[in-house]
């Protein structure tokens, strides 16, 4: 069975797998939203909490890592922290850190595959309680990464031709 026909036959079996659970135990899961990072640059606020994948380039993790918990990296467009257990994701990403990748004469770009949520946390400190009651959120969008890893072959071809990324 192809992955497409088991993932149709879940979803015909969704409601009565609710029946059976009461609608408690099981919960559809939100479908991700795939971008182009520039895409979901200027359409971050309205994807908050809700999953989504893209493409970027590493630029750097932190050396200061200030949020207990988690590993904090930028990436050409976004500000990105991964759960300090995510060891996969982390590992690619200090590979790619400690690799030759933007040096060499002709370089490897340091692209990145996430999947995750851009969240306003609460890393740097809560919002003055009056402050929240009246709607104010932290400033600071921050994609938490469910997992990161190395993108498909196309991606670096396109990053050569200068199609993405920009």
């Amino acid at each position: 069975m192809t992955p497409r026909a088991v993932q149709a036959v879940l979803h015909a079996a969704l409601p009565t797998l609710l029946a059976i659970g009461g609608g408690q135990a099981w919960v559809r899961a939100e479908e991700t939203r795939y971008f182009e990072a520039p895409e979901l640059r200027g359409a971050l606020e309205e994807n908050v909490d809700r999953p989504v994948e893209f493409v970027d380039e590493l630029v750097k993790i932190w050396k200061e890592q200030k949020v207990s918990g988690y590993v904090r990296f930028d990436t050409y467009h976004f500000r990105c922290a991964v759960p300090s257990t995510a060891t996969a994701s982390l590992e690619y990403l200090r590979d790619l850190e400690g690799s030759d990748a933007g040096k060499a004469p002709t370089p490897e770009p340091w692209l990145v595959h996430i999947a995750g949520k851009p969240v306003h946390p609460e890393f740097w400190g809560k919002v003055d309680a009056d402050a929240a009651g009246s709607g104010v959120s932290p400033e600071t969008t921050v994609i938490v990464v469910d997992e990161a890893s190395r993108p498909r072959r196309r991606y670096f071809e396109d990053w050569r031709q200068g199609l993405r990324f920009q």
